[in-house]
């Protein structure tokens, strides 16, 4: 989980809260404390795929 977090705070964001590494699975708290950049109009955010292609 590091460097998913590192990601994040070389972005802009401030790390709010992580769970301690000796968890199996972790989950963060980021919050974005930059100036908002308005996304352009058909710019896509996610992409959704389904189980078929999860599973291959």
């Amino acid at each position: 989980m590091p460097s998913i977090c590192a990601w994040f705070e070389e972005r802009g964001f401030e790390r709010e809260w992580v769970t301690e590494p000796e968890h199996r699975q972790g989950v963060g708290v980021h919050r974005f404390r930059e100036r908002p950049v308005p996304l352009q109009l058909g710019t896509r955010v996610f992409s959704f795929v389904g189980y078929d292609r999860l599973r291959a």
